[in-house]
């Protein structure tokens, strides 16, 4: 799993930036979803048109972690 140091490390910002337990766990089922859907679909795709959506779900996979971290550093900055 290429994406999961960047998802770890979103989930210890978060923790230790105390942003709330729900935000966390919601970001963290969403991505797991994500990466789910992501590997279905690369394993189903057959047509290089519908690979777009493999690419959308990927990019949306690495998009929650990274807004994790934004969200982290600006509750570390306002502390």
């Amino acid at each position: 799993m290429e994406v999961f140091p960047l998802f770890a490390a979103a989930v210890l910002a978060g923790n230790a930036a105390k942003l709330p337990a729900r935000d966390l766990n919601s970001m963290a089922l969403t991505f797991l979803g994500a990466r789910t859907l992501y590997m279905a679909l690369y394993m189903t795709i057959t047509h290089d048109v519908v690979a777009y959506a493999r690419t959308g779900v990927y990019a949306w996979s690495i998009g929650l972690p990274l807004v994790t971290l934004w969200r982290a550093g600006q509750q570390a900055v306002s502390v």
